[in-house]
């Protein structure tokens, strides 16, 4: 028995081997992250109340973009380009990304952090919701967020995926949950001020753990290797599609939020956000595999192996829609239960974008690993097209669609766009390669 598994696991080294043990150590720390966030939205929502919630979450939708800003493509661009070094033995070129990286993140965090500040003198007070002292503790928030996944980024790209994940995905939220719940415990009214510095705490130490896990798991080639010569500029050249990217993506991601913040109410917002966590939960599996499958495709690509691409993405996409179609079935029986019991009868109509959102996810869970799959083999800017393509959809269907139908107008946005940017990134790779990568495809070559 012991040697049948060990057949259908495959061994270490192995691609089968590589990936499901990569997908499901990924998975069970999404799942864990999962679990910490569905418990940290409970609190907040409980605590805070919808119209406080949607504050909170409206800020942070602001934060996310400056953090996209900050990092300037870095966390994704290192998992390729240290992965890339590392199959090259390119140790000086490597040890180069990682310092030159690290500088440009924290020297563009702390610019954007000042012109922040300068800019607070301009905001007006209580915009949509947001007191300037919201806006301040929001803005310290982006250098910490942003080195973080600059660290995780180098660390993923050294192989070590699951380790990676360990600051963002597991201390940073249990942490937050920690002292959420003493202040839950201690009767301290909680307000957005005091859940944004509870959420800094969480951040800084993440960020000190996953500086400290990058400097355990640097091999030791790497450290006795002399830096080549760093240029930044040519740094942010090769950054700079997977900062457009990266930016595409987290403006796609935030679109609904945000423009739900600009065009309804608060309460429309913290109502919003819970379906969002339910939406979000469901769909970390196929985070999970995306992040596992990553720095695989990059080294499989830069070997030349299209074989094994193909292989390693129609299961991936596999594995990953027949998950996402179990979970989403439950919430599809028993979703207004589920919301009256977990966040209260306030958070009710959250219902009917979560349906919206759950059936998008199902038909993006076909192409979803497209656009990591266009990055990792050096397509950053056509998968930065489409995503952007697809941000200037969202944002004209939202427009059109949230003052008629509010909520549910920003979940058929953000579904829709969703899914044609997967499928056009999935037609763009089939094209170029001759072969398809979706969950419908089959493991043979087409062209």
């Amino acid at each position: 028995m012991r040697e049948r598994l060990k057949h259908i696991v495959g061994s270490r080294e192995s691609m089968r081997g590589q990936l499901l043990r990569g997908s499901f150590g990924s998975a069970g720390i999404k799942a864990f992250y999962v679990l910490l966030q569905f418990a940290i939205g409970i609190i907040l929502a409980r605590m805070l109340g919808p119209e406080a919630l949607g504050i909170y979450a409206f800020t942070m939708a602001l934060v996310q973009l400056l953090v996209i800003g900050a990092q300037c493509g870095f966390p994704t661009f290192l998992v390729r380009g240290v992965a890339v070094s590392r199959a090259q033995d390119a140790y000086s070129d490597l040890k180069r990304l990682l310092f030159g990286s690290g500088q440009i993140v924290l020297i563009v965090s702390l610019l954007l952090l000042a012109a922040g500040i300068i800019g607070m003198w301009n905001f007006d007070d209580n915009f949509k919701g947001i007191s300037p002292t919201v806006m301040l503790i929001g803005l310290l928030l982006v250098p910490l967020l942003a080195l973080t996944a600059t660290g995780a980024g180098a660390i993923r790209g050294l192989g070590h995926v699951i380790e990676g994940q360990i600051p963002s995905e597991v201390v940073r939220p249990f942490l937050f949950l920690l002292l959420l719940l003493a202040f839950y415990a201690s009767g301290i009214t909680l307000n957005p001020e005091r859940a944004l510095l509870v959420h800094g705490f969480a951040a800084l130490a993440a960020l000190l753990l996953a500086g400290f896990i990058l400097l355990q798991r640097l091999p030791t080639s790497v450290r006795q290797a002399t830096a080549a010569d760093t240029s930044y500029t040519e740094l942010l050249r090769q950054s700079f599609p997977f900062l457009l990217l990266a930016g595409a993506q987290v403006l796609n991601y935030q679109t609904d939020v945000l423009m739900l913040g600009f065009l309804a109410t608060p309460v429309d917002v913290g109502q919003y956000r819970v379906s969002v966590e339910f939406s979000s939960g469901v769909g970390a599996v196929l985070v999970a595999i995306s992040t596992a499958i990553a720095p695989m495709l990059a080294k499989l690509h830069a070997k030349g192996d299209l074989d094994g691409l193909q292989s390693v993405m129609i299961n991936a996409h596999r594995l990953g829609l027949i998950i996402i179609i179990l979970f989403s079935s439950i919430f599809f029986l028993y979703g207004e239960a589920v919301i009256s019991f977990f966040f209260g009868d306030a958070y009710l109509p959250a219902l009917g974008p979560l349906m919206v959102l759950l059936l998008g996810r199902i038909f993006y869970a076909i192409n979803v690993h497209s656009g990591v799959a266009l990055s990792m083999f050096g397509f950053a800017w056509i998968a930065m097209s489409l995503t952007g393509t697809s941000v200037a959809l969202n944002v004209m269907m939202n427009l059109i669609l949230v003052p008629v139908y509010g909520t549910v107008g920003a979940a058929i946005a953000t579904s829709v766009t969703m899914v044609l940017t997967t499928t056009a990134g999935q037609v763009w790779l089939w094209r170029h390669y001759g072969r398809g990568f979706s969950a419908v495809s089959r493991k043979e070559f087409i062209g």
